[in-house]
C-alpha cells in the first residue's frame, strides 16, 4: 500500500509544476488584461472614458 502513495506523489509533482508556472503567468498578465478590459469597455459599451493614447497593438 505504501508503494501507492509513493506513485501517487511522483504523479502529483509533475501535475503540480505547470499549475504554479500558469499561475505565476496570470498574475504577471493581469494588469494588461485590465488596461485591455477597461478600452474595451470604454470603446464598444460606452462605460467609462477613452484614452486616445492607448496602443492595443504595436504597429500603431
Amino acid at each position: 500500500m505504501a508503494s501507492i502513495y509513493k506513485v501517487w506523489m511522483f504523479i502529483d509533482v509533475p501535475i503540480g509544476v505547470p499549475i504554479f508556472i500558469n499561475l505565476f503567468a496570470i498574475l504577471l498578465l493581469t494588469p494588461k488584461f485590465l488596461s485591455l478590459l477597461r478600452d474595451y469597455r470604454a470603446r464598444y459599451m460606452n462605460i467609462g472614458e477613452v484614452d486616445p493614447s492607448f496602443k492595443v497593438f504595436y504597429e500603431e
